[in-house]
């Protein structure tokens, strides 16, 4: 579980136009607040890493 006091790390990330724009319709279908776009990236970037860790090689 991340440490909800540590000090944030700020990432600048490119995304194809079409991304974006369905992943904002997601958010916004479900009420978007601040720091729901933050949420959701850390989110997947953390399922990607346990997904990546458990496949060989």
């Amino acid at each position: 579980m991340p440490d909800p006091t540590a000090p944030k790390v700020k990432w600048t990330i490119v995304v194809e136009p079409s991304t974006d724009m369905a992943l904002r319709r997601v958010l916004a279908a479900r009420g978007t607040r601040k720091g729901d776009l933050s949420r959701f990236v850390e989110d997947a970037v953390r399922q990607r890493i346990v997904q990546l860790s458990r496949e060989p090689g």
